[in-house]
């Protein structure tokens, strides 16, 4: 099985991360102005990570899928902009007073 180039690897490279994006849809309205103008965007997207990790001669010790759901608001009025951007784990039970996680594995070198 050949999974090509990974996207990130730990400091070591004992750890590949493949990852992949599904857009499940959104919405945009733009109102312009005179001088200035509005707009509003909502897009929501399927985020898997694929975890390998490697022991010191090479062979696979084990291999997980990380799936999370995300969504993320915008909101723009003339100069000034608010952002927000929320993903849940939809492949591991979710703790009551769980953070949103956000982003993923920091990129290798």
């Amino acid at each position: 099985m050949h999974l090509g180039e990974a996207d990130s690897f730990s400091a070591d490279q004992s750890e590949l991360y493949y990852s992949s994006r599904i857009n499940r849809g959104g919405i945009a309205v733009l109102l312009p102005a005179a001088g200035g103008g509005a707009g509003y965007l909502y897009d929501r997207w399927l985020e898997r990570t694929l975890y390998v990790e490697f022991d010191k001669d090479g062979l696979v010790t084990s291999a997980r899928l990380h799936t999370e759901s995300c969504s993320e608001n915008f909101f723009g009025l003339g100069v000034q902009s608010n952002e927000q951007r929320r993903c849940v784990a939809v492949d591991e039970p979710a703790a009551p007073g769980d953070a949103p996680k956000a982003g993923g594995p920091e990129p290798g070198p």
